[in-house]
């Protein structure tokens, strides 16, 4: 029983070593660069050694060019998406990902083309705390709570318990389903119009 627990042990302990031998810090051998991850400041990789997913800042060259094929460039937005602070989009020339908050002219414009306005919805959403809808003009997404007037309803159609009558408490369930079903309609629909209108203003060299 003795000789059994002793090489239990000594089984643990040279399986234990060599965990730690493993984890033991190296120096990264560069592999496969994953392209998806890289972004204007850093790049990553898989180690050939240990295959641990590596980021590094890029180390740009005199000709502004990276080991893992990044150039130093400016980039061309495509396919913006625009939203009420903030607008996302896509580099054309290296496929990365950005997202910027707007900054406005003395205009009140941006240069992704959002500009202040009072938003005008389509159709609304609601919840028991909020409602949300689609921008006719901009097709960005708002999101606000409840403004309840004396009568205790919001402009989304929603009506607070404490002022719904028998029936408007029975109802209120169904309005929410049917307004949640019109605001998905309105998303896909808008959602087209401005698919389409970027596509079409992509296709003029407009943007």
């Amino acid at each position: 029983m003795k000789k059994v627990t002793a090489f239990i042990l000594a089984f643990i302990l040279v399986f234990s070593s060599a965990s730690v031998f493993a984890s033991a810090e190296h120096t990264h051998e560069v592999g496969l660069y994953a392209d998806e991850l890289s972004t204007e400041l850093h790049h990553s990789f898989y180690c050939q050694a240990c295959g641990e997913l590596v980021s590094q800042n890029h180390s740009f060259n005199e000709n502004g060019e990276c080991d893992c094929g990044y150039i130093k460039h400016i980039h061309v937005k495509l396919y913006v998406i625009i939203h009420e602070s903030y607008h996302t989009f896509n580099c054309k020339e290296c496929g990365s990902m950005f997202t910027e908050w707007h900054t406005f002219n003395e205009n009140g414009e941006c240069e992704c083309g959002y500009a202040k306005h009072v938003h005008t919805p389509d159709a609304y959403g609601f919840t028991p705390t909020s409602h949300l809808y689609y921008c006719k003009e901009c097709y960005v997404q708002v999101s606000e709570y409840h403004t309840i007037d004396e009568n205790g309803k919001c402009v989304c159609g929603y009506v607070h318990p404490d002022k719904a009558s028998v029936f408007e408490t029975m109802i209120q369930p169904f309005k929410m389903m049917i307004s949640t079903y019109r605001f998905f309609i309105s998303a896909f629909i808008i959602g087209a119009k401005n698919g389409w209108e970027q596509g079409l203003e992509i296709g003029t060299g407009n943007r």
